[in-house]
């Protein structure tokens, strides 16, 4: 099983405990938020990780080739802060047909991630959340599959939110509908953004259930992190 992690932001919430250190490598518990997420994806059998590096990701390449020296790992190198859509279309190569895990490099996350990796068909980690606003949502159809990802609505329809945590099936699907959101120029506030991308592969025919996450931490604020 393969995984991309995102993890290039320059964490400007996180100011000014990121002007010296790349925001996945901020600790949490005594370990690197990168560590936490890199051991959990470890633990249910990922054995291939591509982490998309930007700003001072020469720091994470040296810590992580450290820690995880049997593992394999990749790095791609995301030029511009053009968002998280775009932080994996630069590592599209990396879509070759087989399952992919999308996860997100400044969330941890708790759950049967093992039950995750087995599933059969395309998922989207989800948490439920009080204010939905600020985040992603779904929209479930009757049977249960997504019908729709909306970022940051102003007029949530549920208040499941995406977490940052994928498992793609069809990553040739996910390849084609990146780079139409790309060449389409489809952005929100100068960034892409994954969900504009997963909403057109869903447009598209791709099939995709949820995944209930038990615990999630979103570290991109200093209060987050605290």
């Amino acid at each position: 099983m393969k995984a991309i992690i995102p993890a290039a932001g320059f964490g400007t919430r996180l100011r000014p405990h990121t002007y010296t250190q790349p925001k996945a490598l901020l600790q949490v518990a005594g370990k690197p938020i990168l560590a936490h997420i890199i051991d959990e994806l470890v633990a249910v059998g990922v054995d291939e990780i591509v982490l998309v590096v930007g700003y001072l990701g020469e720091r994470i390449e040296a810590q992580m080739r450290e820690r995880y020296r049997s593992l394999r790992l990749q790095f791609v190198r995301q030029e511009e802060p053009l968002g998280n859509g775009h932080a994996v279309y630069v590592a599209r190569e990396r879509l070759d047909g087989d399952p992919v895990l999308l996860i997100f490099g400044d969330t941890i996350i708790k759950g049967d991630l093992a039950g995750l990796v087995r599933s059969r068909q395309s998922v989207a980690g989800v948490a439920e959340v009080e204010d939905p606003r600020r985040l992603g949502v779904v929209e479930l159809d009757g049977a249960g599959y997504v019908r729709r990802i909306i970022e940051k609505p102003s007029e949530p329809p549920s208040n499941l939110a995406v977490v940052g945590a994928y498992l793609i099936h069809d990553t040739r699907a996910l390849r084609r509908a990146l780079e139409r959101m790309v060449t389409e120029d489809r952005r929100m506030k100068g960034e892409y953004w994954l969900a504009d991308a997963m909403q057109l592969m869903i447009d598209a025919g791709e099939r995709m259930k949820t995944f209930r996450v038990d615990h999630w931490y979103d570290c991109g604020t200093v209060d987050a992190l605290r």
